[in-house]
């Protein structure tokens, strides 16, 4: 599984989840906000944990108070999607604090030559997206 296909999979259960609260709102209660901003939280915290074990500061210019950031960062987008806001974390700014990650992610956006089975890859990220200007 690439980025790409776990973004797919992200937006269709973004759309599951919101659906189903429309057709039946009285789910939709500060109990289930506040469980799923709760869980956010927690998992946020865990990848952290794995962070600090797995990556801690071993790779030249990714240090983990950045990466703790950009948990943080992405734990809010998901519950925003949900309709949360960013009340997991909203002490964390809205901007990605590594967006030079941004090229990595759109790698899988490129293009193939479906006859010769040969990846083209074309992807075009901006400055403004990727932060390579701010390293």
């Amino acid at each position: 599984m690439n980025i790409k296909d776990e973004q797919i999979h992200v937006d269709i259960f973004v759309k599951i989840f919101r659906q189903v609260l429309a057709e039946n709102p009285e789910y939709d209660t500060e109990e289930l906000r506040q469980f799923a901003i709760d869980t956010f939280r927690k998992a946020a915290e865990l990848e952290i944990e794995w962070g600090r074990s797995i990556i801690g500061n071993k790779i030249d210019g990714i240090s983990m108070a950045d990466l703790e950031q950009y948990i943080k960062f992405y734990a809010n987008v998901r519950c925003n999607q949900l309709g949360y806001g960013h009340d997991a974390f909203p002490e964390t700014p809205r901007k990605n604090p590594m967006r030079w990650i941004k090229a990595y992610e759109e790698v899988d956006l490129g293009k193939s030559d479906f006859f010769e089975q040969k990846s083209r890859q074309y992807t075009k990220v901006n400055n403004v997206d990727n932060g390579f200007d701010d390293l």
